[in-house]
């Protein structure tokens, strides 16, 4: 796992998908880079 959240590219997108991971949330997003790494669930 931590090594797909630091194929995530910006560190702030790492930060929120670490803590909706953590927290067990979905994500609303339209960034592709967090959608593509498939570590949270996203609503967009």
């Amino acid at each position: 796992m931590l090594r797909h959240l630091l194929d995530t590219p910006r560190f702030f997108d790492r930060v929120i998908v670490a803590t909706a991971r953590s927290q067990g949330l979905s994500l609303l997003t339209k960034d592709q880079a967090i959608t593509d790494s498939g570590l949270v669930p996203v609503i967009w």
